[in-house]
């Protein structure tokens, strides 16, 4: 037997007329007034560690997450990286501590693979911070300077901002 048919394999189609309501236009007649404040948060600072223009910020209210863009200078993107004290050096073969742990431990949870996540930057920590910056489409240096990524402990809520474009100086 057809679906919904007659027995001869043939669909037939039915109407079901919409469902409809009357609708009643009165004047509102009660409100209620409560304390409070409308707002996304915590503030927070985002320090740009680079010269240069801001051409991009997030849209109002999105949620930044690990290796998503903040904001970009001069169109290049300043991806977000998770962690409690700010890059204050260049991140480059030779350097140790725990501003290169910091960098390990995020491009190992972004899927970067093949070093491991300790405070040394070594030629492996080099080979994933290329592939990262070539997927990132920045320009591919092996190193990480203190203006390339913006850090935060955790996911960031973008403000409401203007789209103006600022010049960090």
């Amino acid at each position: 037997m057809g679906f919904g048919g007659n027995g001869t394999g043939t669909a037939v189609a039915t109407r079901t007329p919409p469902a409809t309501a009357k609708v009643t236009r009165t004047t509102l007649t009660a409100t209620k007034t409560v304390d409070g404040t409308l707002g996304y948060g915590d503030t927070l600072t985002v320090t740009g560690k680079s010269q240069g223009t801001i051409t991009w910020l997030p849209g109002e209210g999105s949620t930044i997450t690990r290796g998503h863009g903040v904001y970009s200078v001069d169109a290049d993107r300043r991806p977000l990286l998770y962690g409690t004290m700010p890059l204050y050096r260049t991140l480059e073969d030779g350097v140790e501590g725990r501003d290169v742990e910091l960098l390990e431990r995020n491009l190992d949870k972004l899927g970067y693979t093949g070093f491991d996540v300790d405070k040394e930057f070594t030629w492996t920590t080099r080979e994933a911070v290329e592939d990262w910056q070539e997927d990132l489409g920045l320009d591919v240096t092996g190193k990480v300077q203190p203006g390339d990524v913006a850090v935060a402990d955790g996911q960031i809520a973008s403000p409401i901002v203007s789209s103006s474009l600022f010049t960090l100086l």
